[in-house]
């Protein structure tokens, strides 16, 4: 089973919780490099990283905070693949577009889930 989410609804809590289900992954992430909170550990092969995911302390004080659970432990780190890739889009007038996309895997075998294209 592939889990699909667009930008919009990812969190790291939401991503370890679906993960843990058993099922893939495959979730748009925001641009925005402080909404990952993830360190690169590898560039893989095909320009995909294999990045750690890490909820730091200013995420775990509003998690403990939204959740009224002030007990709530550090969720664990986890190991995803990030790929970015870019996509071009032409406006009827000709003019061009690049809109940059991160999504974010539990699919980690880059050779048996590439990532080709221009990155």
């Amino acid at each position: 089973m592939v889990n699909l989410a667009d930008r919009g609804f990812p969190s790291m809590e939401r991503y370890v919780a679906a993960a843990g289900t058993g099922a893939d992954l495959v979730w748009r992430w925001k641009n925005d490099p402080k909404s990952l909170p993830a360190k690169t550990l590898e560039v893989l092969s095909d320009g995909s990283e294999l990045a750690v995911m890490r909820e730091s302390a200013g995420m775990l004080s509003r998690r403990r905070q939204e959740s009224r659970n002030h007990a709530a432990p550090r969720l664990p780190d986890t190991i995803a693949r990030l790929v970015t890739f870019a996509i071009v889009t032409r406006t009827a007038s000709g003019r061009s577009k690049t809109t940059r996309i991160r999504v974010l895997t539990t699919l980690l075998d880059h050779e048996e889930f590439p990532a080709p294209g221009d990155r």
